[in-house]
């Protein structure tokens, strides 16, 4: 509040309610996607996209340096 992006203490926790709920739909999101992916593996059906192994080449030289 001293900063002066709050007025009031009742704006800090409307604000950190606001980040908490965007995060949880965030989340939300981010599980419904997962189980779509996880049914889609259980089926056999995987991208033929070699992303996962982009990111872990990536990791690793990220790593190295």
């Amino acid at each position: 509040m001293n900063s002066g992006r709050y007025a009031t203490a009742n704006e800090v926790v409307r604000d950190a309610l606001e980040g908490l709920k965007e995060r949880e739909r965030k989340l939300a999101e981010l599980r419904r996607e997962i189980d779509i992916g996880l049914e889609q593996a259980r089926r056999g059906g995987f991208a033929e996209d070699d992303f996962l192994e982009k990111l872990l080449d990536e990791d690793i030289a990220d790593a190295t340096r």
